[in-house]
């Protein structure tokens, strides 16, 4: 049998180096050409990409203005239609409002709330601060992803996959308020 020869690579990966930092050993060294090759390599590349992709910017801009959502939109939708409704509850969480729902209220018997407007208030408020919380959680999980991975950098333990599922559940449970309470949003 013969031995096979581990590259460095294999040996850094055995070591428990994180991701980043094998890729800062692959990566040139700040200040040389290839450093500097390399930057502008990639900058020239993007600048072409923007200019070959301006005529679908043009068309995704169009069927925006039409039908509220372009092609463009689909190929992520959990993301595009997460923010976009994080952005709607953001804005009523913010806008004058002059009311709450009934529910928060628990009126009487002479239909009088039991609650001052104010406590019912905070209510309806720390609802809708749930509902937001879960939902950005939930939309842009993958970005919320990363920064668990930075955080618990100590993947081993299994601590990162526990806390993020944690969290996933959570947010999971605070957007179970937005289709709950989905009728009451209104003003």
């Amino acid at each position: 049998m013969q031995k096979v020869k581990k590259s460095k690579s294999n040996k850094q990966a055995e070591s428990g180096q994180t991701v980043q930092e094998l890729l800062r050993d692959t990566m040139p060294d700040e200040g040389t050409i290839k450093y500097c090759l390399t930057n502008w390599y990639y900058a020239v590349i993007r600048f072409y990409n923007k200019v070959i992709d301006l005529p679908l910017e043009v068309k995704w801009f169009i069927q925006r203005a039409f039908r509220g959502y372009s092609d463009r939109d689909l190929w992520g939708l959990d993301y595009y239609l997460g923010n976009v409704i994080v952005k709607s509850l953001k804005a009523f969480r913010s806008m004058y409002r002059h009311g709450m729902p009934a529910i928060y209220c628990q009126p009487d018997k002479n239909g009088k709330c039991r609650v001052s407007d104010k406590v019912a208030m905070k209510r309806w408020n720390k609802d809708l601060d749930a509902m937001i919380e879960g939902l950005e959680f939930l939309a842009n999980s993958d970005d919320k992803l990363t920064d668990f991975f930075e955080k618990y950098k100590d993947c081993k333990k299994g601590k990162f996959s526990r806390e993020y599922d944690k969290a996933y559940a959570k947010a999971q449970q605070q957007a179970k308020l937005f289709i709950d309470k989905f009728n009451l949003l209104w003003d």
